[in-house]
């Protein structure tokens, strides 16, 4: 029972399959979230495990110590390499996901009055919040007129009357 005491453990460090256990908790949790992070720290318990087998004496600070150095080696390099390896593929669609930067620079119809350069306007089938750039110019803008989108602001559309 002398080999799971306390005091043995922290001064002569945990034994292999401690590493052993972390390293596959760590893979596991890696496996379930897909994160492509916790696979280098799970990476570095493994190694530990193998350099704490072949030098049994090797207390818990030193071992602690390779660990993070091990961790922070293998994070730094494997996201170096797969990130470009991995990287974005060029999408015929860049902006599929991005709403709002579709609509720079389409045309839309102003559905009122604006009033202090704030207003709302139809963009396809939908109804937006927007607002002039250029708030301060003093420009009327009326139901019905046709704007061009410049910009966005978090769901704001930010419109300039048409050229």
């Amino acid at each position: 029972m002398d080999g799971l005491s306390l005091t043995s453990f922290f001064s002569d460090g945990a034994a292999f399959w401690w590493w052993l256990g972390l390293c596959l908790t760590l893979i596991l949790v890696e496996m379930a979230t897909m994160s492509l992070f916790l696979l280098w720290p799970g990476l570095a318990a493994a190694l530990v495990a193998v350099i704490v087998y072949i030098v049994p004496g090797l207390g818990l600070a030193p071992q602690l110590i390779v660990f993070a150095i091990i961790s922070v080696a293998l994070t730094y390099l494997g996201r170096s390499y797969f990130s470009s390896s991995l990287g974005q593929e060029e999408s015929d669609r860049p902006m599929l996901n991005q709403r709002g930067a579709q609509m720079i620079g389409r045309q839309v119809t102003a559905l009122r009055d604006f009033e202090n350069g704030v207003g709302s306007v139809q963009i396809d089938d939908g109804q937006w919040r927007a607002r002039l750039a250029d708030a301060a110019s003093g420009a009327e803008i009326s139901s019905g007129a046709v704007l061009t989108v410049s910009d966005i602001d978090g769901v704001t559309l930010v419109v300039a009357p048409r050229d």
